[in-house]
């Protein structure tokens, strides 16, 4: 992996893949190993998708996320909210 974009990639899929496990930590729903073995389970997967996503031209890349925009909006209209700032 020496092409720089796709030391960023991969290390981009690293952080995004951290960060939902270790909100399951903080709120208890996974203990920190489980935690820990989520983010060592797909760390084999993320060179490869990293890989990938390097390889797509640019024709290929959209950001067309329905559900995710859907489920942003219903957390922002929740009542109370896990985090505050």
């Amino acid at each position: 992996m020496g092409d720089p974009g796709a030391q960023r990639a991969h290390r981009l899929s690293v952080d995004l893949a951290g960060e939902p496990s270790n909100g399951g930590v903080e709120i208890g729903a996974l203990g920190q190993t489980d935690g820990q073995r989520l983010l060592l389970s797909l760390s084999a997967l993320l060179p490869g998708i990293a890989d990938a996503a390097c390889a797509l031209g640019d024709d290929d890349l959209c950001n067309f996320t329905p559900g995710f925009a859907i489920l942003c909006s219903r957390h922002e209209t929740q009542y109370s909210r896990l985090f505050r700032s």
